[in-house]
């Protein structure tokens, strides 16, 4: 089986947009970058900053903390409702930041009861120079994760207690 992206069409067009700058957060725990992609913050952080989308990137992140919180994300829809079948869901990244950051990734799958986190097993490290990141999830080899789901996301958590100047080169998310 060949293998196939499951990110929404609007956020592969980012790469083609040119710099438009946006404050964070004008919604206080939400930014809608795209559709199909946001940003979302825990509602006791403050968190402010700005991010754009330049041409060639998918996304450049700054942010500023006055109040840390338990969590910040990246929430990216995908069109991967059924993983009955499939062998791995994989993700590739290319990315930078101003100092090392580590981002956890996992598989949202949300459900009619709330939702259901998988993490894959290694975190993106974010450096100085360009770099890539892949790893691969074995849905037959995580019996908690869901087959079926309302929907599916994948998430990136962003470090939540220190600024950071971060940006997403390039993602791809597929299935084999």
């Amino acid at each position: 089986m060949p293998a196939h992206s499951f990110l929404p069409a609007s956020v592969t067009a980012l790469q083609r947009r040119t710099r438009h700058v946006q404050p964070l957060f004008a919604k206080r725990t939400r930014a809608t970058v795209a559709p199909g992609l946001v940003l979302r913050v825990d509602v006791a952080a403050q968190i402010s900053g700005q991010w754009s989308s330049p041409a060639g990137r998918l996304l450049e992140l700054e942010t500023r903390v006055t109040q840390p919180g338990a969590w910040l994300a990246l929430h990216i829809a995908l069109d991967l409702p059924d993983l009955t079948g499939i062998r791995w869901v994989g993700v590739v990244a290319r990315t930078t930041a101003m100092q090392a950051t580590v981002v956890r990734v996992c598989l949202r799958s949300v459900l009619a009861s709330g939702f259901h986190d998988q993490f894959f097993a290694r975190d993106i490290l974010s450096r100085s120079v360009q770099s890539d990141h892949h790893d691969l999830l074995d849905p037959t080899q995580s019996p908690d994760l869901p087959l079926q789901a309302k929907r599916r996301e994948l998430v990136l958590f962003l470090p939540p207690a220190t600024p950071i100047a971060w940006a997403l080169h390039d993602l791809a998310v597929f299935r084999l």
